[in-house]
This record gives structure tokens, C-alpha cells and sequence, in this order.
């Protein structure tokens, strides 16, 4: 049995665009005449790098539509545009539980999403709808400390990573842009990552005291844990 070429470049986002216009047929926008998928190339607009244009087209498949991750596996789709159009859809959760569990932890849906923000922001004359996504946005780029760098391989990933004093957990948050982290902040058993402790200090203000202030140390680049770790 020939197994499925994992597609790339240009022509990925090509097929990812054809998927997504046949997923999202007959959709159309919260007005009831703008066709969904409009929406989702508008995404893409906005977004450099194929791999991100593929993850912005595709952004909504799995959420709103019959597709399913096998779907895009079979496809050619290549592991990272399937986590990042994975992390894009929001399970059965608070909003903003979901910017923290899942946006704020892949650095393809962080920058699909501000793109998606931004596209939802534009125009929106629903005042609370509009608060949420301009307070998502602010988080968003607070928690990337506004590098939001496009993530180009995997040649060039940083880990780095805490214990976490309340259970004893090892927590790795890796970067694709080179971006050191010295410091971390545990909420709700997941980390963010910041290059200063006033960095980190500022983010978890915000959460009024709620989450855990920690040093962090890079491990090796090729994996595991740093050494002397167990």
C-alpha cells in the first residue's frame, strides 16, 4: 500500500484551501450571507509562511465542520499544521481557559489566532463580543512578550524547563525563534515562558496572585531532560 506524500510549501496550502472551501459549503457568517470560508482565507491573508497560511485556511475545519483529524492526516497534512488547526479548536470550555490551555501553548495557533482576532474585531459592533477578543488579544501577545516570530523548523527548537513546586512535575515549554527563557509562570498546570522576572511578574499579576513564579534552565537540544535531572 503507497503511503500518502506529506505535501508542503505552496501546493499544502493549496489543497488545504480546496478542503477548506468544499468543509465549509453552505456556512455562512454570524450576517447569514458572508459564505464562511471567506472568512478563513481572510485568516490566511493575513499570515506569512505557507505553514501558517495552511493552519489559518484550515483553522475552523475541525471545529465546525465534519472533517476530523485522520481526515487531514490522510491528506498529507505534516504533524505540525495538524496540532496547530488542533489547538485552534475549542473544546466544550471557557473562552478564555481555552486561550490558556491551548492558544497560549503552540506558537502556530498563537499567531493564527491574533489573525483570527483580528479579522473578528474588524467591523464587530457587538461591544462585549469585541471586549473579549481585544482582552484575548492583549493576552496573547502579553504571553509571547510580543515576539511572535514565525516558528520555520525544527532545527532550531530551545527547551527549557521547571519544576513545579506544588507537585514536583518536570513542565517543558519549547521556543522555534531562539527566544531564552529564564523564568516561568505555572496557572493551572500548564507553563508560559518569559525572558525577565519583570516579565513574568507582570503576567501573573494579572491573575491576581494565582499561579506560580519559577526559574527556568534550557535542556539539551536534542531532548530529555537537563542534566542532572532525573
Amino acid at each position: 500500500m503507497s503511503k500518502t506524500k506529506t505535501l508542503k510549501g505552496k501546493e499544502m496550502y493549496l489543497v488545504a484551501e480546496g478542503i477548506a472551501r468544499g468543509a465549509h459549503a453552505g456556512q455562512t457568517r454570524r450576517d447569514g450571507k458572508t459564505p464562511y470560508f471567506k472568512h478563513v482565507q481572510e485568516v490566511a491573508s493575513r499570515l506569512k509562511g505557507w505553514e501558517l497560511k495552511t493552519i489559518g485556511v484550515l483553522h475552523d475545519t475541525l471545529e465546525d465542520t465534519a472533517l476530523t483529524e485522520k481526515d487531514l492526516a490522510d491528506a498529507g497534512f505534516p504533524a505540525r499544521i495538524i496540532a496547530g488547526v488542533k489547538a485552534m479548536t475549542k473544546p466544550e470550555m471557557e473562552y478564555f481557559t481555552y486561550i490558556q490551555k491551548q492558544i497560549l501553548q503552540n506558537p502556530d495557533a498563537r499567531q493564527v489566532k491574533l489573525a483570527d482576532l483580528a479579522c473578528n474585531i474588524k467591523g464587530n459592533d457587538k461591544p462585549e463580543q469585541k471586549a473579549k477578543y481585544l482582552k484575548a488579544q492583549k493576552l496573547i501577545k502579553q504571553a509571547a512578550g510580543t515576539r511572535l516570530a514565525i516558528r520555520t523548523d525544527d532545527t532550531d527548537v530551545r527547551r527549557f524547563w521547571a519544576i513545579d513546586p506544588n507537585n514536583g512535575d518536570a513542565l517543558m515549554l519549547a521556543t522555534f525563534d531562539g527566544t531564552a527563557y529564564a523564568f516561568g509562570v505555572i496557572i493551572n498546570d500548564s507553563i508560559r515562558g518569559f525572558a525577565t522576572q519583570e516579565e513574568a511578574e507582570a503576567f501573573l499579576a494579572q491573575f491576581k496572585g494565582d499561579g506560580q513564579l519559577v526559574t527556568m534552565i534550557e535542556g539539551p537540544a536534542g531532548g530529555g531532560l537537563p542534566k542532572g535531572w532525573k
